[in-house]
């Protein structure tokens, strides 16, 4: 899978709520981050965010291309079109898996600047568009999208939520480390729900 550039313009979703203008595009070498997670990211997505050092980034740029090779994932940068910043990530995996067919799994992480911002509802948003969209029309045809995330994270949660994902259960004890573990909530979007189009500003 080679990750299609997707833009979404500064708007408003279906609730009114304002969401900022977001670009999703493929990683490049000149994306390294020049700082490490913070505590939040450090609780809720352990080992997610990219090596800060050339070395440990060029791995792990050249691990992210090779699954993409092999069609197991499907990763874009989430970028603030107006400065060209990397902001964190979204990404598609469990893709082409014979147990769930026309799936994939969300997942997604956000530097701190970005928290807070709507920047994470406008990606997933745009991300799920791009998704459902049929295969001739430059989408990947999917007909379901699943995520989660740890009982806790109650923003990650609530973004899932205003993006259009509905909660669908609660695994218990499911996430955390072993000696803190915690619930996660399960959310899916399925092709045929109605999520509002986002309105342009």
């Amino acid at each position: 899978h080679v990750p299609t550039t997707l833009e979404s313009p500064a708007g408003a979703d279906g609730a009114g709520r304002a969401l900022p203008a977001v670009r999703l595009r493929a990683w490049a070498e000149g994306d390294r981050p020049t700082q490490g997670p913070d505590a939040l990211a450090e609780r809720f997505m352990p080992g997610m965010l990219p090596p800060t050092d050339e070395a440990g980034f060029a791995t792990w740029l050249t691990t992210q291309r090779t699954r993409m090779a092999t069609g197991e994932i499907v990763a874009w940068a989430v970028v603030d079109p107006a400065r060209e910043d990397v902001l964190g990530t979204v990404q598609l995996s469990r893709l082409g898996h014979p147990f769930y067919p026309d799936a994939a799994e969300v997942s997604y992480w956000l530097h701190a600047p970005a928290r807070g911002t709507g920047m994470l509802q406008a990606a997933l948003m745009l991300l799920a568009d791009h998704a459902f969209t049929p295969a001739d029309a430059g989408g990947l045809d999917l007909v379901r999208l699943s995520a989660g995330c740890e009982a806790a994270n109650r923003a990650s949660a609530g973004t899932l939520l205003r993006a259009g994902f509905r909660h669908v259960g609660t695994e218990r004890a499911a996430s955390g480390s072993r000696h803190a573990l915690d619930d996660g909530y399960t959310f899916e979007l399925l092709r045929a729900d109605t999520v509002p189009a986002p309105t342009p500003q």
